[in-house]
């Protein structure tokens, strides 16, 4: 429900979806889940123009997808996020293509296609190697 409301507008909506069911499952002592959770939150505060909070979901959601089983959809959003803001930081270019690449990487090594596409939109707006791929996708997608 949470990213259904990211996805037409309501960010607020989103932001307090998210974060209560974040809460929810901490209280019941759920953990699946939960590294996406962190990972559209992240989202959610990023197109909110909240850097510090975007980083902190992103963080969390990141350490959450690389712990014992590894999340290999939550992991590359958290870590193309990080690489987004980072580089609307003017973040060193070396790190935002190192989180960049992994996130590529690691959808690719799980035949993630459909992820695959926004990370590389995503690359793009960030200024990364893949720019030309990410727009000529955009242009064949019209």
């Amino acid at each position: 429900a949470g990213r259904h409301q990211f996805h037409i507008g309501r960010l607020d909506r989103a932001r307090h979806l998210l974060v209560h069911a974040l809460g929810l499952a901490k209280q019941q002592g759920i953990s699946y889940g939960l590294s996406l959770a962190y990972a559209y939150l992240g989202d959610v505060e990023f197109v909110a123009g909240r850097p510090v909070e975007a980083k902190a979901a992103y963080e969390k959601g990141l350490e959450l997808a690389n712990a014992e089983a590894s999340d290999e959809q939550a992991g590359p959003l958290c870590l193309i996020g990080l690489a987004h803001l980072h580089a609307l930081a003017d973040g060193e270019v070396e790190q935002v293509r190192a989180w960049a690449d992994e996130a590529l990487s690691r959808l690719r090594a799980v035949d993630n296609v459909s992820n695959q596409i926004p990370t590389l939109q995503r690359y793009a707006e960030a200024g990364g190697p893949h720019a030309a791929l990410a727009r000529d996708w955009a242009q064949m997608s019209r």
